[in-house]
């Protein structure tokens, strides 16, 4: 490993919980404006009140499958979803999450066997099973799975996890190309200019058609699901432009928050994946003191253990 990141955990939450009170919000709000002077954390405008420097979803499976990847887990479906539940469990069943996820991850607490049937089981609107979502729910938890040296069982793992609730050919894809990238930050000594045609040269021979999404800039404004892009690809393609073309954390935080939509998920990647590179880089100092509010379970104490722990587990 080249770029050690003992931060990766930290920098992934950090970022969930600065973009949050953005997330799909109208241009012009105030609450953007107020996010961009980097001052103190903000509630969502329409989330409830309270929550200021918590994240979200994204974090929180993120930290699930670091935990996986550490062997507290069996890295099977079970596994995973065993790891998912417990996590849920250690944020205290956190608001956030998609609805429907949301009432499942409440409905089954310590019933991973009981998650994964009601996911696979038959949607009695689309007929289509619960987890065939194209939404960017596998990518934006993929970016610990950078860790691992042997690309192909990168691939087979991250993939696994992925079609779990995501089994759609862009969940899938989407989430390999977030951990190929955070591979490429974490062991490729070549600049993040040259990271999108390395990944496409590593992804599966019918995913390389997707190329412009590793390779071109984001010019799709916010980043949501439209004009026939579904949110996982948009997702993917903003996070490689921000790579790319910026050159700090804030500033990727600045563009990403501008552009809109699901903010917090391109915030998560983007920062798990690029604090490899900008460790020196000095943030406003109530990023890391408030995340989680100080909880010593879930913040700053805990992602940053278990951040050292998975880079000396694959370093």
């Amino acid at each position: 490993m080249k770029f050690s990141n003992p931060d990766m955990m930290l920098r992934i939450a950090c970022g969930d919980a600065v973009a949050l009170p953005t997330e799909y919000v109208k241009p012009g709000d105030p609450i953007i404006a107020r996010t961009l002077r980097f001052k103190q954390y903000h509630d969502h405008p329409s989330h409830g009140q309270g929550r200021a420097g918590r994240y979200s979803d994204d974090a929180e499976m993120s930290a699930a499958n670091a935990h996986v990847l550490l062997g507290d887990f069996e890295p099977t479906e079970l596994g995973f979803a065993t790891a998912y539940l417990a996590e849920f469990e250690r944020g205290g069943c956190r608001d956030g999450y998609a609805r429907g996820f949301q009432k499942l991850l409440e409905s089954v607490r310590g019933e991973p066997e009981e998650f994964l049937r009601r996911l696979k089981s038959l949607n009695s609107k689309t007929h289509q099973p619960h987890n065939c979502s194209k939404k960017n729910g596998a990518a934006m938890r993929s970016v610990p799975f950078g860790v691992m040296s042997d690309l192909r069982k990168m691939s087979e793992l991250v993939s696994l996890q992925a079609a779990i609730t995501h089994n759609s050919f862009e969940g899938v894809f989407s989430a390999r190309a977030v951990a190929l990238m955070s591979h490429f930050a974490l062991y490729v000594d070549e600049p993040f200019i040259h990271m999108g045609e390395w990944c496409v040269e590593h992804l599966p021979r019918e995913e390389r058609t997707l190329r412009a999404i590793l390779t071109t800039p984001w010019r799709g404004g916010a980043v949501t699901s439209g004009k026939g892009v579904p949110v996982s690809l948009a997702t993917v393609w903003a996070v490689a432009d921000l790579l790319r073309e910026d050159h700090s954390l804030m500033g990727m935080m600045h563009r990403l928050i501008a552009w809109g939509g699901d903010t917090d998920s391109v915030g998560a990647i983007a920062w798990g994946i690029a604090s490899a590179r900008y460790q020196d880089e000095v943030l406003p100092e109530f990023i890391e003191r408030d995340l989680e509010q100080g909880n010593p379970r879930t913040g700053t104490l805990y992602l940053q253990e278990l951040g050292k722990s998975l880079m000396n587990r694959y370093n």
